[in-house]
């Protein structure tokens, strides 16, 4: 099926052009113009405009399989952020991924008293020879990569999602604090060269799964969007 057509109507001092769209039913044509300057123009935008569309397609496809080989990501923010939900998506796609919560603990990289304490210095150390796209974890903006993604969260919504995880109110209230406080954000922003912030407050798993996609593509920094010191 043809959907251009262009009728050229004989040579005169004005050439007449018909430009029609045929989309499986007649149209009846339309004359555009008798300047053969405005619709080289008209023409010249139509050609534009579907190429455009199907390099958007070639784009979109691309980043549906998100595969960052060649980039470092590390998904940092409090705990209950959304970190570990959005890093299972970037596994599903291909990434090798280093859960930091359980990665400290295999090789013993703190001490554990009450709580396990990180030896930050040495999980630095640790992770230099590790082969990884994606490292996950409330400190793993401490860890050198390319680019750092701080997941945010309104305070009064963080508090209800931790208080679901059974924490002492104490360690809520430390956490919601921090949010509050911006505390991860500054820590990162002081140990790596690109950060950028994403507000998980009010969006699903996969929503945040895209934005992060196109952060990563964009490849700058984008941070201090977020004022929740009234919270304090």
């Amino acid at each position: 099926m043809r959907d251009r057509i262009l009728v050229y109507k004989g040579l005169k001092p004005l050439c007449y052009f018909i430009l029609t769209y045929n989309l499986g039913k007649r149209v009846r044509p339309v004359l555009l113009s008798p300047n053969i300057n405005h619709l080289l123009s008209t023409l010249k935008s139509i050609i534009e405009f579907n190429l455009l569309l199907k390099l958007k397609g070639l784009y979109n496809l691309l980043l549906l399989h998100a595969d960052f080989s060649d980039v470092k990501i590390a998904l940092t923010g409090t705990p209950g952020t959304g970190k570990t939900t959005v890093s299972k998506l970037f596994d599903e796609q291909g990434n090798k991924i280093i859960h930091l919560t359980e990665y400290v603990k295999e090789k013993a990289l703190g001490e554990q008293n009450e709580q396990f304490h990180v030896d930050v210095k040495e999980m630095r150390e640790a992770l230099k020879d590790e082969d990884f796209d994606v490292v996950e974890g409330h400190l793993s903006h401490h860890v050198p990569v390319d680019i750092c993604i701080v997941f945010r969260t309104r305070p009064d919504v963080l508090r209800g999602r931790l208080e679901n995880r059974d924490y002492s109110t104490e360690k809520v209230e430390d956490n919601v604090e921090s949010e509050a406080l911006d505390v991860i954000l500054s820590e990162a922003v002081q140990e790596q060269e690109t950060v950028v912030e994403i507000d998980t407050t009010e969006k699903r798993p996969e929503e945040v799964f895209e934005e992060a996609k196109r952060k990563i593509e964009k490849g700058e920094n984008s941070y201090g969007n977020f004022d929740w010191t009234q919270f304090l």
